[in-house]
């Protein structure tokens, strides 16, 4: 399943579900939430992560959304 559009509404579980390399993405910021995000937020939208976590909304989204745009073999390949 692929989503049309990231929003802030997104939920981790969807992130993740149609992305699974998305999350690489979560991971590298379980240091600075100070625990693992998908463990604790998983069914919680972006923007209620952000909030909670204190996560740069803008690089998380750019990092999110340039996953999107990998061609699906690509990603497969690494």
């Amino acid at each position: 399943m692929r989503i049309r559009e990231i929003t802030l509404e997104t939920t981790l579980l969807e992130l993740v579900e149609a992305y699974p390399e998305a999350c690489k993405i979560f991971e590298r910021y379980n240091a600075q939430a100070g625990e693992c995000i998908l463990c604790y937020s998983l069914f919680e939208p972006l923007k209620k992560v952000i909030e909670k976590y204190g996560l740069n909304e803008e690089s998380l989204l750019s990092e999110l959304r340039a996953v999107q745009q990998t061609p699906r073999d690509a990603s497969r390949n690494t």
